[in-house]
């Protein structure tokens, strides 16, 4: 677990520091571009395999997993064949040249991306957690070096972009064909075959991960991906660019913290009793925002020079579409990883209902202010629906899986109060001349809080009971007290 989530935070960071580099080698339009293309993938991934690779873990039997897997891979495979279809005609019709751009690139990605799923299965099945997490980290800088040698050797951006993506998308399969390949097995591997009996007996008995999981992801990626069509389409791909570009700096936070707190949340609340997963998750929560909250509001203060040091001059506007998505973004990284709430107690139907809710509020709000001549007023609305949802998804987390909401009482307080006391520090501290010293000066005050945080309000218990060993930490708390 450890591996797995070392190697995704890895992933993160390398993707958030070459940010500055692809930003100057690549346009805002171009980026929009790749970003429509992540979209088609992603809704088609959903469809390519309707998610039994989720499956092939599980099954003790290897034949069954094996069926599993030609069953994925053969849902996949006519996934990208009509992806592939939907280019086609879009070569017939001269209107449709963004759909043959996109869609031959797509259907390489789906089908390559099966493969690449099936492989990150049985590695996971056969507990090679470690190259599980390479494999993953292995795509993002294989994707990366692919995007940069491309356009290197006279191919356009955006072509760079989609096929630099496909073909870190083949190096991860590779490394994974290859892992599986060479490390020994427990036993002798049954013939990667299965009859057609089988193959459906498999798809039966695991009809409940398409049933709840396909719908669930169906939800969340489409969500996603409308809100990015419907900017693309109505405001252009060069506003997409910018507005995908701020939405991966401002959900970095996020990724990271999920990939950490989801495991160890999954795991606590499997074995404690519900009292206790009420009073930490809440406390963790409190945590975070406590921690967090200082770095969104430095952000939003200092946006434009920052950005402008990030990503270069052509990204100019994108500092604004950073500072409105800023409160939704932390609001998420706050409480995203509470998601796991829903699977501990088996209440997965909820949260398809929910997001499904969620869902159309938010594409029915962009749509309806989605203009070229104001795409910013779209983005407001996103925002303020965002926050929204956090606020609410989080009460009924709770409500839902039988935990106390008042419990959630005093991460509201500590937000409600600590945050004004940022905004005036923030305002305070922008009035001075550099950049330099107005880092120096808030994260100064920021350090007082946090340690007052911990030393005063419980902070330092919480990271021990959530994070720490036990010995490491028994220490750590003598220390701080």
């Amino acid at each position: 677990m450890v591996a797995v989530g070392s190697a995704q935070a890895l992933s993160q960071v390398l993707s958030i520091c070459t940010l500055p580099v692809l930003s100057r080698y690549f346009s805002p339009t171009a980026f929009g571009t790749y970003t429509l293309f992540l979209g088609v993938c992603a809704v088609a991934a959903v469809f390519a395999g309707l998610r039994y690779e989720t499956a092939i873990v599980l099954p003790r039997s290897r034949r069954t997993a094996t069926a599993l897997s030609i069953l994925v891979l053969t849902i996949g495979v006519l996934a990208a064949a009509l992806v592939l279809l939907t280019a086609v005609l879009g070569l017939v019709f001269p209107g449709l040249s963004m759909v043959a751009a996109i869609g031959v690139p797509a259907a390489a990605s789906v089908c390559v991306g099966t493969v690449q799923r099936i492989a990150v299965a049985w590695l996971n099945r056969q507990q090679e957690y470690a190259w599980f997490g390479l494999v993953q980290f292995s795509g993002v800088l294989a994707t990366l070096v692919s995007q940069f040698v491309l356009l290197a050797h006279g191919i356009a951006e955006e072509q760079a972009l989609v096929w630099g993506s496909v073909a870190g998308q083949i190096g991860a399969t590779m490394l994974g064909a290859v892992v599986l390949l060479a490390r020994p097995q427990p036993q002798p591997a049954p013939p990667l075959t299965a009859s057609i009996p089988r193959i459906v007996a498999a798809a039966v008995a695991y009809r409940r991960f398409p049933k709840y999981m396909l719908m669930y992801g169906l939800s969340s990626t489409l969500r996603d991906r409308v809100v990015q069509f419907t900017l693309g389409a109505f405001c252009g791909t060069d506003v997409l660019g910018k507005f995908a570009m701020a939405t991966r700096i401002m959900g970095a936070p996020n990724s990271l913290i999920y990939a950490a707190a989801n495991p160890v949340l999954l795991s606590y609340a499997s074995r404690v009793p519900r009292d206790q997963v009420a009073e930490n998750g809440a406390r963790l929560v409190e945590a975070l925002a406590l921690f967090l909250a200082p770095i969104f509001i430095f952000f939003c203060f200092n946006a434009a020079v920052l950005m402008h040091l990030i990503l270069g001059a052509k990204w100019g506007g994108v500092e604004h579409y950073a500072v409105l998505l800023a409160a939704p973004y932390f609001a998420w990284s706050v409480t995203a990883w509470l998601d796991r709430l829903f699977d501990v107690y088996n209440k997965q139907l909820a949260a398809l209902q929910i997001d499904i809710v969620y869902t159309m509020a938010l594409c029915s709000v962009v749509y309806a202010l989605a203009n070229p001549r104001s795409p910013i007023v779209a983005v407001a609305g996103f925002a303020v629906v965002f926050v929204t949802y956090e606020v609410v998804w989080t009460f009924l987390a709770y409500r839902v899986t039988g935990l106390e909401t008042r419990q959630l009482r005093r991460p509201l307080y500590a937000v409600l109060l600590s945050v004004p006391i940022f905004l005036i520090l923030g305002y305070a501290t922008s009035s001075l001349a550099g950049l330099l010293e107005r880092t120096i000066a808030f994260f100064i005050c920021q350090v007082v809080i946090v340690a007052a945080y911990l030393r005063f309000f419980g902070g330092a218990t919480t990271i021990k009971e959530l994070f720490a060993r036990p010995g490491i930490a028994e220490k750590g708390v003598r220390a701080l007290q």
